[in-house]
């Protein structure tokens, strides 16, 4: 799939080639003629309002003289697969001046869906005037063949880069409009879907570097195939997280449906992803997932040298709000996008959040499964909590971010299951509280200090200030050791 730098340059290199280039859409459309073309023709054309066509451009120049110059368009229209390689003139009516054509055209194909699929008609070509007149007739017969191999690499390339196009949903809206990279944007009803690996920096400090990239590219792999699956657009990968969009830039009925889709069937490929990280000896990954769906500003955005596809707007944000709520394993979803798919969605726990930037609480709804035409559904994992033998103490530190933030503060594990604790605090915790513990462990070489990570979902009976702590991020000793205490009471 080609990235928004990716689409830049090829329209970059189109409009300062040296070499004239003009590419027609099935329907007649002018999609490009660039700068090189128009001083080549002496044919002065606007497309950026994507209704120029062919026909009424040069309608004034279809001359007997210009005979060869038409045939060779028209021969790429009927010469699938073949590139026609001429010399030819072309006579400018209005200036009166005659130039001397190196031609080559084909037909323009992409390749992307597997089978040939047409979807214009390309021509480049060069200005040799002057080599014809200067030059013996072998010297420009040489020069010529040169030149043809150059504008046949050229047209084979551009031939690629359309392909290209073709697959990625802002690359077909660009072909369909020759303005489709102008900066700006529109507002769009568009469903948000973000997605973070739980735990994963912590994860990633423990391991090598390729070994962290390797594990990240697999999961990205499968990912992206079911994203592809559901018409999702990628708009990003941002470390370990994944932005969606469904809605933009094309918007369709079933958006916020494809995208609830999409997130029950990328939890259930997860666990294909933790098989092979369990064959490699790497650990096993989480993911929650949080959807929104709002108005936003969609378009491209940045500098004229360096722009990319994006969307902005508070609905964004509260699907990072959401997606920052979420244990691995969730989809959290917005009122918003609950109600135009809660006829066709299994709802779990529904509670209410306060988020930084909006005034009032939030309604936020968790999704377990659908039903017709997709009837997926996620499996639901029993966790109940076993009581240890001997309470365990651990220090505890808010998180902002992924960040430590203030003093560590002491608490103690009463209870403990292979996702879950429940922890007695020294005062009242918020739900949703991203918490770094530290816990001392016994090993053969002494005590040693090791870290985990935890979400505060909710209260609990028993002491004061108790709540359940969701593992987010926890080392396998740590679990193996927690699991040792409540065993000690009997348990299995």
């Amino acid at each position: 799939m080609a990235s928004e730098k990716e689409l830049a340059m090829y329209k970059n290199i189109l409009e300062n080639m040296s070499d004239g280039v003009i590419t027609i859409s099935l329907t007649g459309e002018l999609v490009v003629f660039n700068k090189a073309a128009r001083q080549i023709l002496g044919v002065q054309v606007d497309i950026t309002s994507g209704q120029a066509t062919f026909d009424e451009v040069f309608a004034k120049y279809e001359t007997p003289e210009n005979e060869a110059f038409f045939d060779c368009i028209v021969k790429a229209t009927f010469s699938v697969n073949t590139v026609n390689n001429r010399l030819v003139d072309f006579v400018n009516s209005d200036s009166g001046i005659t130039s001397r054509l190196s031609i080559a055209t084909s037909f323009l194909q992409s390749q992307e869906s597997g089978q040939p699929e047409t979807i214009g008609v390309i021509a480049v070509f060069r200005d040799v005037t002057e080599l014809s007149q200067l030059r013996g007739a072998l010297e420009v017969m040489l020069e010529i063949e040169k030149l043809n191999d150059e504008l046949e690499r050229r047209n084979q390339f551009i031939r690629q880069a359309f392909g290209k196009y073709m697959s990625d949903e802002v690359v077909e809206k660009l072909l369909e409009s020759p303005d489709g990279l102008k900066m700006g944007g529109d507002e769009l009803k568009v469903t948000v879907l973000m997605t973070d690996i739980r735990g994963f920096t912590s994860l990633s400090e423990e391991l090598k570097a390729e070994l962290v990239v390797e594990m990240l590219n697999r999961y990205f792999e499968v990912m992206t195939d079911v994203i592809l699956k559901h018409s999702g657009t990628i708009n990003k990968f941002i470390g370990d997280a994944i932005m969606v969009l469904f809605g933009a830039p094309n918007q369709r009925e079933d958006d916020s449906l494809r995208a609830v889709a999409c997130a029950l069937e990328m939890q259930l490929a997860m666990e294909g992803v933790n098989e092979e990280n369990r064959k490699r000896g790497l650990p096993e990954l989480e993911m929650g997932i949080g959807i929104n769906t709002d108005n936003v500003i969609a378009g491209n955005m940045g500098s004229t040298k360096r722009s990319e596809y994006g969307v902005i707007g508070s609905g964004v944000n509260l699907a990072s709000r959401i997606e920052s709520l979420t244990v691995g394993g969730q989809i959290l979803v917005s009122k918003s996008t609950l109600s135009e798919v809660s006829a066709d969605v299994i709802v779990g726990a529904e509670f209410e959040a306060p988020f930084k930037g909006f005034e009032e609480m939030v309604s936020v709804y968790e999704i377990i499964g659908m039903g017709e035409p997709y009837n997926i559904s996620i499996p639901i994992v029993e966790d109940a909590l076993l009581p240890l033998s001997e309470p365990a103490d651990v220090l505890y530190s808010p998180l902002e971010g992924k960040v430590s933030a203030g003093s560590m503060s002491p608490a103690t594990i009463i209870m403990v299951s292979d996702r879950s604790a429940a922890v007695v605090f020294q005062q009242s915790m918020e739900n949703f509280s991203n918490l770094k513990f530290e816990i001392e462990l016994k090993g053969k070489k002494g005590n040693m200090i090791r870290s985990f990570y935890g979400k505060v979902m909710r209260p609990y009976e028993g002491p004061e200030a108790t709540y359940v702590v969701r593992f987010t991020a926890i080392a396998d000793d740590i679990k193996k050791n927690l699991r040792a205490l409540a065993l000690s009471q009997g348990y299995k």
